[in-house]
């Protein structure tokens, strides 16, 4: 039987304390809030991530081969997936 490490021990517990602990956001933080929160967020890291991009080196190896339309949709698709995540991890809670 294998030990449980440390670094096993680290990776589990907050997603243990996530269901056990976490409760379940109300409106409007879980309407209004998430969608200004994950569009602001979406917003700032699409920005940063263009301006590292003006001279040609993305942080992301499969952007510069991408025009501007498929980057767009990469980010609003990121950001799609973001607040339906929230909203699937906020349906689990009481």
């Amino acid at each position: 039987m294998q030990s449980v490490t440390d670094d096993q021990t680290r990776d589990v517990t907050p997603r243990i304390e996530f269901f056990v602990r976490e409760r379940k956001y109300r409106a409007p933080v879980s309407t209004i809030g998430a969608v200004v929160f994950t569009a602001l967020f979406s917003l700032s890291y699409t920005s940063w991530i263009e301006y590292r991009g003006l001279d040609g080196k993305f942080p992301y190896p499969f952007l510069p081969a991408d025009s501007m339309p498929i980057r767009l949709a990469i980010y609003v698709g990121g950001t799609i997936f973001a607040y339906a995540s929230f909203k699937v991890l906020n349906g689990l809670h009481k």
